[in-house]
């Protein structure tokens, strides 16, 4: 009787019904991704997904700071004519920040790169850069709003819609211009339903509510924007520096190594992370104190996911990509086992993360940020000067980043720990 009225509380739960939720949808929408992998791998190239790979780390470089991080801060303001005055300002500065990152890499792309293998990469970087600034401005609407159902079908538009054009332009022999243009479409198939829901957020609103706003969350601008820059960076910097090094046809490997161990890690960890900010913002606004419970809670389900999950993919590894993918991917094998030791850690402090930004700590934020560059650095460095055997540049760089994770999880507590006993 007790455990099924335990059950039963569970059920009503907000946190573990919007948990359900997300990550119902998005371990549908990764199903969906997971299914047409058998059949994209063998109608295109290493070479054209290491194009698309590129594209889409180039893009995501800038896509946690495209709306300079007022998409964060949409979940703080408590009046209805703040909060449209924040989607303005945020969406604003999603497509400029989209076209400023989209000249500067079609410059860049010459110097570093082939420039026969990426084509028009100023209009894809734009198009992929601000579709997921919009969504993540949409996504914190509704995370405010406890609308989780509008983001869990939109995770499965997109796979959908991706997946089947991404198919149909391989038949037609497209090459890695079928990958992106499948891309786009799933990204723009995926905001129909977020920006519906959020429509009435889009309204007129007086010039000084902008100013005002603005002069009230400066630190996400100024901080947290820069902040989430260098995070980004570091994280799709090792793809871009080894597709420099390396060439497309790695870069295509590595890129379906990250595609097959971000699965877990997307299915958990954005579901966790949304429910937790969504949380924690209401815990501060009504001036609560269990910010440590909830934080403990959330991390043991995540180890438990991060050994379990990405621990077994290590061991079938091999069997899972040969018989998915096809023997053309056999070099994926040995990247796919190191990215999902560094992945666990990454689930578990990725997600809790947010906290950070939630409670303004601006002067850890820099801490973090000059620790993570001068690791970064030295991997880099060490992989640019050396060109080490592509398994230990992996090791190097993805390391440096699995260390940064532990440190941001070991402060998270410690700050949430503190507000806890304030």
């Amino acid at each position: 009787m007790k455990r099924c009225l335990h059950v039963r509380r569970l059920i009503r739960n907000r946190q573990f019904r919007g948990f359900l939720t997300l990550s119902g949808a998005s371990i549908f929408s990764q199903i969906i991704t997971l299914l047409a992998l058998p059949v994209l791998s063998r109608l295109y190239s290493p070479a054209d997904f290491g194009v698309l790979s590129l594209v889409l780390a180039v893009s995501a470089v800038i896509s946690p700071a495209v709306a300079l991080r007022f998409d964060s801060a949409i979940l703080l303001p408590v009046s209805r004519r703040q909060t449209r005055a924040m989607v303005s300002l945020s969406i604003f500065s999603a497509f400029t920040v989209s076209i400023l990152w989209a000249g500067f890499s079609e410059l860049i792309s010459d110097l570093v790169f082939q420039a026969d293998n990426t084509p028009h990469l100023a209009f894809w970087v734009f198009m992929t850069s601000f579709p997921t600034g919009l969504f993540a401005i949409f996504s914190q609407l509704a995370i405010r709003e406890h609308r989780y159902r509008d983001i869990s079908v939109r995770s499965i538009y997109q796979s959908t819609a991706t997946g089947a054009s991404q198919a149909a332009f391989g038949t037609l022999s497209w090459g890695s211009s079928g990958l992106l243009f499948g891309s786009l479409l799933g990204r723009l198939a995926g905001l129909i339903t977020l920006i519906i829901g959020g429509r009435r957020m889009i309204a007129r609103h007086r010039w000084r509510d902008v100013c005002h706003v603005w002069c009230e969350y400066w630190r996400f601008p100024i901080i947290f924007a820069p902040s989430s820059l260098l995070n980004s960076l570091g994280l799709q910097l090792p793809l871009i520096v080894l597709t420099a090094v390396y060439g497309f046809e790695f870069a295509g490997q590595l890129g379906m190594a990250e595609r097959i161990v971000a699965i877990p890690v997307t299915v958990i960890g954005t579901a966790v992370g949304q429910i937790f900010m969504a949380e924690l913002a209401e815990l501060r606004r009504s001036n609560s104190r269990a910010y440590l419970m909830l934080f403990l809670r959330l991390t043991t389900g995540l180890s438990v996911v991060a050994v379990l999950g990405l621990g077994a993919l290590t061991l079938v590894a091999d069997q899972l990509i040969t018989t998915i993918l096809g023997a053309a991917w056999v070099e994926s094998v040995p990247l796919v086992q190191i990215l999902a030791l560094t992945g666990a850690v990454r689930l578990i402090a990725t997600p809790l993360s947010g906290a950070i930004i939630l409670f303004q700590r601006a002067r850890a934020n820099i801490v973090i940020d000059a620790v993570r560059i001068v690791l970064m650095s030295i991997a880099i460095t060490s992989t640019v000067l050396y060109a080490p055997r592509p398994e230990i540049a992996l090791w190097l760089i993805y390391g440096s980043l699995g260390c940064i994770y532990l440190i941001t999880w070991i402060y998270v507590f410690s700050l949430l720990k503190s507000e806890s006993q304030s």
